[in-house]
């Protein structure tokens, strides 16, 4: 959907992919990761660890963007069968690109009894040579993208009841409401992973399709649907202007910040198993207040045509492009220095710098691709794909 872009989202964004392109690349080039000692690891891996579980981030940032075109559209008279057909392709698209990226071009999940990782179709391919089709693992993974898109999908559902109630109800108050609600209700996804575990044991791939959106081990939309909505309650603030917002804002991502790391210092610490707990509960209070006040540190950021801001802000505009195609792009190269430097392999502190070193080339890349208008991107691809469907409504109307 097409709006006003907010300068301090681009930004954040465009940080947000910079810092995961980093992660990504010094993740999966360090091949010496099955020997740490996860019982006591070295302070680079636990940051790398931590920051590589942000993807609530991308969750309230989506949100806050799309509530913001939302109740845009809607205060100019749009349709809500409009708006919500166009959120309906976006989720679709971000599906789509999710589903390409967990099977073909994303990067490998490790497997650290094996000593090995599952990697996609490309990425095994530049590997080793073989074409090793995906699992039922990767299949059922819900990366950012899906999540993201999934997001949308029950966003748009929210407003097509939102729209027809608004006159009677305080939007944002609502949204803070259900987001609240929702955090809380996303409890239920403990008990639930034990029952999606043993319906994947027993094979009864019906009730593990059902629930895997839900529980899934990875972003599932509980609790991630909640992030989006803290997202869409920042966003209906600021589109209501609403009487001390940022001090709302402030309060709640504070105390969910400092209830959730306390939380999360006092519980049995299980983090490395990854168990799904209240240690992971706490955790993502935290970073629903921790993302709640970088949004609102970025708001009211203005635009600008240079300097570090505009290379980062380039990552938050076209930086979708080079997130699908690093992992295939980092395996390629690695192979490469493989192939002409015989037993080649990089330590802990050197994939980091490589990670650094990569992620500005991309950001140069960048740079140089803007000149044509981030043609054939991703998100090019995105706004073409809009303008096609709006052609073609056009046309049918015409014709009518």
């Amino acid at each position: 959907m097409n709006g006003k872009r907010i300068a301090g989202i681009d930004f954040l964004r465009g940080l947000c992919i910079f810092v995961v392109l980093i992660l990504h690349t010094s993740f999966y080039s360090f091949e010496g990761i099955f020997d740490v000692d996860f019982d006591n690891p070295p302070v680079i891996i636990t940051i790398i660890g931590l920051l590589l579980m942000f993807a609530g981030i991308f969750a309230m940032i989506s949100g806050f963007s799309h509530t913001t075109q939302i109740l845009s559209r809607m205060n100019q008279g749009h349709d809500m069968k409009a708006i919500f057909r166009h959120l309906l392709v976006a989720a679709l698209y971000l599906l789509v690109l999710g589903f390409l990226q967990k099977t073909v071009l994303g990067s490998g999940h490790i497997d650290f009894d094996s000593r090995s990782f599952n990697n996609t179709i490309a990425v095994e391919w530049i590997k080793s040579g073989r074409l090793v089709l995906p699992g039922l693992d990767r299949l059922l993974y819900i990366n950012s993208l899906t999540m993201m898109g999934l997001n949308i999908l029950l966003l748009g559902l929210l407003f097509k009841i939102i729209e027809t109630i608004k006159e009677r109800i305080n939007v944002p108050l609502t949204l803070y409401l259900l987001a609240i609600l929702y955090f809380f209700l996303s409890l239920v996804r403990m008990p639930l992973y034990d029952t999606f575990l043993i319906a994947l044991n027993e094979g009864n791939y019906g009730l593990v399709l059902v629930l895997n959106i839900f529980v899934n081990k990875n972003n599932p939309v509980l609790p991630y649907f909640a992030f989006a909505l803290f997202g869409a309650w920042i966003a209906a603030l600021k589109h209501y202007e609403t009487r001390k917002a940022s001090l709302y804002v402030l309060v709640n991502g504070s105390a969910f910040l400092l209830i959730g790391a306390y939380l999360y210092v006092n519980l049995p610490d299980t983090m490395l198993d990854r168990a799904i707990d209240l240690k992971w509960f706490s955790i993502m209070g935290a970073q629903i207040g921790l993302f709640m006040l970088m949004l609102l540190a970025v708001l009211n950021m203005e635009q600008t045509e240079k300097g570090v801001r505009k290379f980062i802000t380039r990552f938050g505009i076209a930086g979708l492009t080079p997130y699908l195609m690093e992992a295939a792009v980092n395996a390629s190269l690695l192979r490469m220095a493989q192939i002409l430097i015989p037993g080649f392999h990089l330590s802990m502190t050197f994939s980091l710098v490589y990670g650094i070193l990569t992620a500005f080339v991309y950001g140069i890349f960048l740079v140089r691709w803007e000149k044509s208008g981030y043609r054939y991107g991703v998100e090019d691809l995105y706004v073409h794909l809009f303008k096609e469907i709006k052609s073609e409504k056009e046309n049918k109307m015409k014709a009518a």
